[in-house]
Order: C-alpha cells, then structure tokens, then sequence
C-alpha cells in the first residue's frame, strides 16, 4: 500500500473553523469536504450544508443537552425531596441532590448565558413547601427555562 503525500494548506482561521465544523458534522475528514466543493463547483457546497442545518442541529443538540441535564436534576430533586418526606433517607441526602442541582443551574448561566433565576427561586419555594402548587410552580418555571436555553442556543 503506497502512502499518498500529504501538505499544508493555509487558510484563514474562520475557514479552517468552518471547515472543521462541516467535517465534524459530517464525520469526514475536512480534505473530503474541499473535495467534494470543489466537485461541486466551488464553496456553495459548505454553504448549502450549513443552510440544511448541519450547524444548526449541533446546537440544538447542546440545546437539547442542557435542557434535559436540567429537567433530570430538578427530578431527581423531587425525588429525593419526597424519599425524605417519607422517611426513607437523610436530610443530607436532599442537600446532596439540592447542590447537585444548583451547580447544573450555574452551568447553564455560565455556559449558555441562560437566566435561570425564576428557577433557583422556584426550588427554593417547593422546598420550603413541597405540595402540588409549589411542584406546578417549578415545573412551570423549569418549562420557561427549557424554552430560554433552547432559543439562546440555537439562535
């Protein structure tokens, strides 16, 4: 089997970056995507992928990531909070899981630029008073915080 030689081409950085992202989306090395352009008569190709969304569902895949990684905190969060009510395990159990909680909370601020605190404040009711208006509430304000991440991500 020979080798075929290979060499550096030097473009710009956004280029590169696109490129990258095209080839990632489409699980091809980036010199398969600058062959198939040039195939098909020049960079409309990268332009028409990203068109189709191949950009666009990577975000909404992180999109999606984070606003499931929420909904599963704040349920696990319930969860534990009635486990408690019920006697079946310890007081630190549910400051474990209210931490766990805070820091998916803190991600997503930080990571997404996502105002979550209708969220924190709506925790912080369901504990102090855990009946089916305070559940309603969060789950309520967890909904807000889903359509929130999932329109600043993917815009």
């Amino acid at each position: 089997m020979v080798r075929e030689k290979r060499t550096t081409v030097r473009v710009p950085v956004w280029l590169r970056d696109d490129l990258k992202r095209v080839a990632n989306a489409m699980n091809v090395p980036m010199w398969k995507v600058i062959h198939t352009a040039i195939e098909k008569k020049g960079l409309e190709f990268i332009e028409e992928t990203i068109r189709k969304g191949v950009i666009a569902e990577k975000k909404l895949d992180k999109a999606m990531w984070y606003a499931f990684k929420l909904i599963n905190s704040i349920a696990y969060l319930k969860k534990t909070v009635e486990l408690y009510k019920d006697g079946l395990i310890e007081e630190e159990d549910v400051k474990a899981e209210l931490n766990a909680t805070m820091r998916t909370l803190a991600q997503i601020e930080e990571r997404l630029g996502v105002d979550v605190e209708n969220v924190r404040e709506a925790i912080e009711k369901f504990l102090n008073n855990p009946n089916g208006k305070t559940t309603a509430n969060l789950n309520d304000n967890v909904k807000l915080a889903v359509v929130r991440i999932i329109m600043t991500v993917t815009k």
